[in-house]
Parts: C-alpha cells; sequence; structure tokens
C-alpha cells in the first residue's frame, strides 16, 4: 500500500516534466531551418525570422494570463487547454506551405509556454514536502534540456527529411505529453475562483508585445519604429501596473511580487534568462563558423548540435542533486551556486573559441549551473506565494526569464552587427564581448541572489 501511494506521488512527474521540455523544444525548433525556409516557402528572411518570433511574442503573454486562469479554474484543465493550443499549432505547421500558414501555426505552438508555470504549481499541490523538491528540480531543468536537445534534432531531421516531418514528429509528442497528462496528472484542487482581469490581460498583451518588438525588431525596423514600440510598451506596462494595483481580482499580484525574497529571485530570474540564451546564440556560431577566421570549428549543423547536446544531459544529470544540495546551503546558496557556475562556463569558452570539440566542457558546466539556478527560482516562489496565487507568481516569474533571453537576443545581435560580420559570421571581438555580458550577468544574479534571506528553507 506505501509502494502504491508512492508511486502515485511519482505519477505527475514525468508528463510535467515533459511539458517543460516540450515548451522549450519549440522554441528552438525553427532555427536550423532559419537559412532555408525564404526559399521553400517564397519569402523573405524578415518574414521567415517570424517564425520564431510570433512564439515569443504568443508565449510571453500566454504565460501570466494561462498562471492566473489555473489559479481560478483549476491548474489541469488550463494545462490540458495549452497543450491542445500547442497540438494543433503543430499540426498546422506540418501541414503549413505557405509562410503566413507557419507563422500561425508557430503561434499557436507558444501557447504551450503557459504549461510551465501550471506545471510547477501542480506539483506544488500534489506532491508530499519530502518529493517536492526532486519533482521541482527535475522538472526546471527539462526547460533547458529542451532547448539544447531541440537544435541538434531539428538540425538532423531538418537535413535527412523536411520541415513537414519535423513538425509531424513535435505534433505526435505533443499527442503523446497531452495524453500523459489526462492519464497520470490529477484533477486536483480546485480554483479558487474570482474575477478574471480582462484590462490587466490586453494592458499586459499590450505592453509585452510592443516591448518585446522594440527589443527583437527595432534593428531591424529603424530606430523611430523601436524608440516608438518601447514608448508604447513603457505606457502600456504603467497602465497595467496601475490597474493591478488597484484591481479586487488582478491578474497577477504585484504586491507578492514586491515581497522582497520573490523581487529578488525574479531580478535574478531576468539575468540568468539574458545568460542561457547565450548558449543557443553564441555556441552554435563558434563551433559552424570556418577555422580560417580565427576562431570556429568549421563543424556542420548537425554536428554542432550534438556537441551542445551534453549540456542538456548535465542538466538532467544535476537537477536532482539540487534538492540535496539546498538542505545543506539552503535555496540561497544554491541558486549563488547556480549563477557563478554559469558564469565561470562561459568565462571558460571566452579562453579558446577555435570551436573544437572541447567545448563540450564549457557546455556542461553551463547546463549544470543552469539545473542548480532553474531548482531554486520556483523553490523560493513556492515558499514565499500564496498558495492561491503560486500560478501566477510562476507565470510571472516565466515572464522575466521570457524577457531575459529576447533581450539577450537583441544585445547579441547589436554587438555582432556593431563589431561588423566576417563571411557572415561574427567577429571575434564580437564573440568576447557576448559572452562576457553573459557572464557579468550570472555575476550580477549571484549577487542578487545572495541578498535572499540566510535561513531559507528547501523545498
Amino acid at each position: 500500500m506505501v509502494a502504491d501511494q508512492g508511486l502515485r506521488t511519482e505519477l505527475p512527474v514525468a508528463p510535467l516534466a515533459l511539458v517543460g521540455f516540450m515548451a522549450s523544444l519549440i522554441n528552438t525548433l525553427p532555427i536550423p531551418l532559419l537559412p532555408d525556409l525564404p526559399r521553400l516557402l517564397g519569402t523573405t528572411p524578415a518574414a521567415a525570422y517570424w517564425t520564431v518570433t510570433a512564439t515569443l511574442l504568443v508565449a510571453a503573454v500566454a504565460t501570466p494570463i494561462a498562471g492566473r486562469l489555473g489559479d481560478m479554474y483549476g491548474k489541469r484543465r488550463v494545462l490540458l487547454a495549452c497543450l491542445a493550443l500547442m497540438v494543433a499549432g503543430s499540426a498546422v505547421c506540418a501541414l503549413a506551405g505557405s509562410a503566413t500558414t507557419l507563422i500561425i501555426g508557430r503561434a499557436l505552438q507558444g501557447c504551450a509556454a503557459g504549461g510551465l508555470p501550471l506545471g510547477l504549481s501542480i506539483l506544488r499541490d500534489e506532491l508530499p514536502s519530502h518529493r517536492l523538491g526532486r519533482a521541482l528540480a527535475v522538472m526546471s531543468a527539462s526547460v533547458g534540456v529542451g532547448g539544447t536537445v531541440g537544435f541538434p534534432v531539428a538540425a538532423l531531421l531538418a537535413q535527412h527529411a523536411d520541415r513537414h516531418v519535423l513538425f509531424a514528429v513535435v505534433t505526435l509528442l505533443g499527442v503523446v505529453n497531452l495524453a500523459m497528462v489526462v492519464r497520470l496528472v490529477p484533477g486536483g484542487r480546485g480554483g479558487h475562483g474570482g474575477r478574471f482581469d480582462w484590462s490587466g490581460a490586453v494592458t499586459l498583451s499590450a505592453g509585452t508585445t510592443c516591448l518585446l518588438l522594440a527589443l527583437s525588431k527595432g534593428r531591424e525596423w529603424g530606430l523611430a519604429a523601436g524608440v516608438a514600440l518601447a514608448g508604447a510598451g513603457a505606457v502600456a506596462m504603467a497602465a497595467w501596473v496601475r490597474r493591478e494595483l488597484s484591481a479586487r481580482d488582478p491578474l497577477v499580484n504585484l504586491r507578492v511580487l514586491a515581497r522582497g525574497p520573490v523581487l529578488l529571485v525574479n531580478v535574478a530570474t531576468l539575468l540568468v534568462g539574458f545568460a542561457m540564451f547565450a548558449l543557443s546564440l553564441v555556441f552554435p556560431q563558434v563551433l559552424q563558423a570556418p577555422a580560417g577566421l580565427g576562431y570556429g570549428g568549421g563543424m556542420s549543423m548537425v554536428a554542432a548540435g550534438f556537441v551542445l547536446a551534453p549540456a542538456g544531459v548535465a542538466m538532467m544529470a544535476v537537477a536532482p542533486l539540487a534538492p540535496r544540495l539546498a538542505a545543506r546551503w539552503r535555496n540561497k546558496g544554491v541558486l549563488v551556486a547556480g549563477c557563478l557556475i554559469v558564469g565561470g562556463g562561459y568565462g571558460l569558452l571566452v579562453l579558446d573559441l577555435r570551436g573544437s570539440a572541447w567545448m563540450v566542457l564549457p557546455g556542461i558546466v553551463v547546463g549544470a549551473g543552469l539545473a542548480l539556478a532553474f531548482y531554486a527560482m520556483p523553490a523560493v516562489i513556492a515558499a514565499n506565494a500564496p498558495a492561491r496565487e503560486i500560478a501566477a507568481a510562476n507565470g510571472a516569474n516565466s515572464l522575466l526569464r521570457q524577457f531575459g533571453a529576447t533581450l539577450s537576443s537583441a544585445v547579441t545581435s547589436a554587438v555582432f552587427a556593431g563589431f561588423g560580420l566576417q563571411a557572415g559570421y561574427p567577429a571575434h571581438a564580437a564573440l568576447v564581448v557576448a559572452l562576457l555580458a553573459a557572464c557579468l550577468a550570472c555575476v550580477v544574479a549571484a549577487v542578487v541572489a545572495a541578498l535572499l534571506p540566510g535561513d531559507m528553507l528547501p523545498m
């Protein structure tokens, strides 16, 4: 009987970890396809890049909204809706014959991001305290694994099959994930009810969209458009903050987010999100660049992907150790250590940019550090946010990680353009600056994490 109870408490972990894996996987899917999409779809490179931008925009909007709906109507119910939209979007992508159809499908895929805060919250609701720490660690690590595994898998399928097969495989995996959640994840606690803040949702969506477009498209669309978008986004976000502080049932309770530990961990999350994306932006450039540039390994897209894959393996290997370390160092110590380890991994890479297989080592170091940091972040939130608002708090935290990644993309692209390209690849100095920026973000995140209360209990 005890064994059966233990088995039941473990059942939600695998399907919810797959939710995190899928949410991250979807972000990297089209990256290996971008050079060929304009030719395949008869469109421009700028239009093809919207297959990435559309997903990021919808993910940023869907994450806090899904969290609030989960608190109101039940987390499992809203999670199933997010997964169903992701499966529908994947099927649209698999059948797409035009850029417009593919972008619509990719936008629907972005709804998967809303499942991440819901999954973390379901684990907190369903698992006993002695099992919660390990489960949070595994699910948090799965987010990083999806990003690192997605690149080589997409590259392999793109090279030996085509984009239709790639998205068909993702559709099938999404159906499996949906079935696993239906079968293995308990119905959980019912929603707490309340009114949905439609005004807050619209304002947040407008502000988030404008700010993300300013970051990701400002350089391409010109200075005037970038400034206009940033200004509109700032005005919308200011209006949203005012609305949330006065609403009876806010979309996100900003007073909870302003609470000391939650505020500090959200700042650290923004910085770690900035640093994390360098793994996808800088490492492939170094590995694939021709050696004649003074750096680079001249690897194929697939070979570069498999050099990055061990970073994901490191995340999954280190994740189960995080709760044990938290028992000794507390969540604060785990987060500080994770940030410093990630920064150390980028520092290692700066020492040698020849793009050889030795880059497996810096990748493993970065992956190990991310596993620790990703465990500590939701653990801090779970310990400090009210139970009725835990999904919304996790949603806001995930949104900040998304902002950090988008900011990293914009800053890195600006650095590459500022130093100029060599044969289509960034200059050596640009790569060094981008890596040092990621390293600095980790150091600042560690300083912020060090300000957390020292007596914080592990989860």
